[in-house]
């Protein structure tokens, strides 16, 4: 992902230089609540295991319905394609979404040797890098809203994010905001493109004995990527956007609403961004707890701030 000074420097104009932190008695709230989640997990050794490794479960169960029962219930073409489009699309970018972030940037399944391996590398069946975005998100929580900040969203040019969001961005045309590829072609980034390739080649094969060949290449390609591109640069140019540079305090959330877990890529994703940032080592299960205390405690002047409203929405319109 490209850094842009002239973006740094209107953020650092139109920056929110007076935002509301946690009082002494909300802080120590939130923090008991933060060391009895991770007390569980350590107490529940089995039961947080299985809640961690769910979204994989559940992606892949996903995946052979959409590519072995899907074309072989009896609806229309148009329908079907209009459906497996948009499945393949939301699916797939859930996938990246979790693996890149709870598998490769904070190594989820650490204290598996064999599995940590395995989990790391599984962002790179859709084209992910997971060795970029791990070095990427390090920087991200240590420097978050700074020039050292390698996912730097707290202000995009609606050029350039229009621009990434548009049909075939990365693909047909250049598209230098994105984490998920190292925009130089490394050793990590050439096993990506390899075991991606690879990997397409596969649901290519599988979609194309019940579509034409340039039908698959339309849906696999283009529509499928470009939905959770779409998704992924929305979440990120809204969430961070003119937040002020502060590692806790520099996020909003979009929450548990069906928008929310849309653009967040489910309830394993990153729905709740703002108590990610609060407690990053929380697991994806963790954070919505968190996100439901932060629900109770927070007055509404701090819920404006830190949860996405109309208001706030509207606001990124203009």
């Amino acid at each position: 992902m490209k850094f842009y000074e002239d973006e740094f420097k209107t953020f650092k104009e139109k920056e929110s230089k007076q935002y509301p932190v946690l009082d002494k008695e909300q802080a120590r709230l939130i923090q008991k609540h933060v060391e009895d989640f991770r007390k569980w997990g350590l107490e529940h050794p089995i039961f947080h295991f299985f809640l961690k490794i769910l979204p994989i479960i559940t992606c892949i169960t996903l995946w052979f319905f959409l590519f072995f029962y899907l074309p072989i219930l009896e609806i229309s073409k148009t329908t079907f394609l209009f459906i497996f489009s948009i499945l393949y699309g939301t699916l797939s970018y859930s996938f990246v979404v979790y693996t890149l972030h709870e598998c490769a940037g904070h190594q989820s399944f650490r204290t598996y040797p064999l599995l940590k391996k395995i989990m790391f590398n599984l962002s790179r069946l859709k084209m992910a890098d997971p060795e970029y975005y791990k070095s990427c998100h390090s920087s991200h929580h240590n420097h978050l809203g700074t020039m050292k900040d390698c996912a730097f969203t707290n202000y995009i040019a609606f050029p350039r994010f229009f621009k990434s969001i548009l049909p075939g961005a990365g693909i047909i045309f250049p598209n230098d905001y994105n984490i998920h590829q190292n925009p130089i072609r490394n050793k990590s980034r050439v096993i990506t493109e390899i075991i991606g390739f690879l990997f397409l080649s596969l649901e290519f094969y599988l979609l194309s004995q019940f579509l034409g060949i340039w039908e698959s290449i339309t849906i696999l390609v283009f529509v499928g990527p470009w939905i959770g591109m779409a998704l992924d640069r929305i979440r990120e140019t809204t969430e961070h956007r003119l937040m002020p540079s502060n590692n806790k305090y520099g996020a909003t959330e979009w929450g548990l609403n069906p928008l929310g877990l849309l653009l967040g890529g489910g309830p394993w994703g990153q729905p709740c961004h703002f108590s990610h940032h609060f407690a990053p080592d929380l697991a994806w299960y963790q954070q919505i707890r968190l996100h439901l205390k932060f629900r109770s405690i927070l007055r509404e002047d701090q819920k404006e701030i830190y949860f996405m409203s109309k208001e706030k929405i509207l606001s990124f319109v203009k």
